[in-house]
């Protein structure tokens, strides 16, 4: 089992990009008015969160199998090196089918929803497919990729369920500028391996910080945020209150115990525990009570157990390590 995991790479997405993909659905389903009965409702959230986790799954497969001969150069040791191409690729063409025929039939056979999809599936692709390679595309590559890797929930989302037109600009900035983060990030991090193997990307090209793109993000997301749960002030004040004490205590941490920066490395990504805990978790409650689907909640707890508990562990450690002065 730890075998499959490694070799979709599920520890990169499944508790940073699905918990982002079930905030979009899980909002459209609490906020805005839905024609659909309840039951039709809930199967929809089912198919579009395994849709969700196979789309991630192929996407992250597909790079790798694309960059099979790059990162044997790099040095790099991934569990697909070991996996007859033969099966890699069979692998490939089945989860894409089987992705999109699941939310097909459970939208009742909706068309949009179906094109939609396939479209999503073509511009993951896109992101490392030979002959394209937008990750190696400079600005416009970089755009287009973090488009590809985080609007797809939205898109989905907005192809089914009915959304206010200023909301879905909104989840795309939102989407759009968290996954350019993520992508920066992992240039930054990645430069000296590209720069071996002879790989271009934006960051490794201008040899620039990342920092000003990284505040930029923020702004935007903050905003988009603000905007979208004007309505909950309340809810919003307690726990923006709440969410900045844990940055602090997680910059803390990540700074001064793992010795990693805060804005530069996978340790502690700005925003990554409100769109990977708190927001899924209160969507989650909300609609659970909304609706009378309380399973929903427990289910999601159980999916978020381990950022859950990481983002436990992070600021109690740096309130311990700060208590006894191991802090320099």
């Amino acid at each position: 089992m730890k075998k499959i995991f490694l070799y979709f790479r599920t520890s990169e997405w499944y508790d940073s990009k699905i918990p982002l993909a079930m905030c979009v659905g899980l909002y459209a389903l609490l906020y805005e008015p839905q024609i659909l009965e309840k039951r039709d409702l809930i199967l929809w959230y089912i198919a579009y969160f395994l849709f969700c986790i196979i789309y991630f799954a192929f996407n992250y497969l597909f790079n790798d199998y694309s960059d099979l001969e790059e990162d044997r150069r790099a040095g790099k040791e991934k569990v697909i090196h070991s996996v007859d191409r033969r099966w890699s690729l069979l692998i490939l063409c089945i989860l894409p089918v089987l992705g999109v025929l699941e939310l097909f039939a459970a939208t009742g056979r909706h068309w949009t929803t179906l094109l939609v999809s396939l479209v999503c599936y073509v511009l993951g692709m896109s992101y490392s497919a030979k002959g394209i390679r937008m990750k190696e595309r400079g600005i416009w590559g970089l755009v287009f990729s973090a488009f590809a890797q985080r609007n797809t929930p939205v898109l989905i989302t907005f192809s089914f369920l009915h959304m206010r037109m200023d909301h879905f600009i909104c989840w795309m900035a939102v989407c759009f500028v968290n996954g350019l983060r993520y992508i920066l990030i992992h240039q930054y991090i990645d430069r000296e391996n590209d720069k071996k193997v002879g790989i271009h990307t934006f960051v490794l090209d201008r040899n620039i910080s990342i920092k000003k793109g990284i505040w930029c993000s923020l702004a935007v997301e903050m905003l988009s945020v603000i905007w979208l749960f004007a309505g909950e002030w309340k809810v919003m004040a307690v726990t923006g209150v709440i969410y900045a004490v844990v940055c602090i205590l997680n910059w803390n941490f990540t700074e001064k115990v793992l010795k990693a920066s805060y804005f530069y490395s996978y340790a502690c990504v700005p925003l990554e525990d409100l769109y990977n805990v708190f927001m899924p978790l209160l969507l989650t409650c909300g609609y659970a009570v909304k609706s009378g689907y309380y399973l929903l909640i427990p289910l999601t707890v159980l999916y978020l157990i381990a950022p859950l508990c990481r983002k436990i562990y992070m600021p109690m450690m740096s309130v311990w390590k700060m208590l006894h002065g191991e802090m320099s």
